[in-house]
């Protein structure tokens, strides 16, 4: 089964091809804050990030998602992602099934932000929320479940 963008379930016709798809998502946490955004498609917050674009770097990917959503441009990061997850995706805006590869970084400096470069079409929300108010009903399940295994220690 391959999971849209809401969270719903869709199973892929079998003569339909599913393309393979990295994304790159950017965990920055500071004073027990998570920086994170809503997307205009679903009511839950999540880590800043998305598809790699062809000829793009994992890198870049992640610089110019997390500019895209937030405004901020990252200045460093940990290279090695602390989580990877393989999932399958079905992008109902595209209409195309994915064999997902998320790639979750801890990102560790960022520049000013420039509130002009967010994507507003896409994102709704932007805000630095405290870790405890959390929990699986406002937060991406598959992001919520690696943000409990950072708090537990386990990256």
């Amino acid at each position: 089964m391959y999971r849209d963008r809401k969270g719903n379930y869709r199973k892929k016709p079998k003569n339909i091809f599913a393309k393979k798809r990295e994304s790159a998502y950017g965990i920055f946490i500071q004073n027990s804050k998570v920086l994170l955004v809503k997307s205009n498609w679903i009511d839950v917050w999540e880590f800043p990030g998305g598809g790699k674009e062809p000829n793009e770097s994992l890198f870049d990917a992640l610089k110019r998602e997390f500019l895209e959503e937030t405004g901020f441009e990252v200045k460093e990061f940990k290279k090695n992602p602390i989580f990877v997850i393989n999932t399958k995706f079905y992008a109902d805006d595209l209409d195309e099934y994915f064999d997902s590869q998320m790639n979750f970084f801890i990102i560790t400096k960022l520049g000013k932000q420039n509130k002009k470069l967010i994507n507003n079409i896409e994102i709704v929300d932007l805000q630095n929320i405290p870790l405890f108010k959390l929990n699986k009903k406002n937060m991406n399940d598959i992001h919520l479940n690696v943000l409990n295994l950072i708090k537990n220690g386990r990256s």
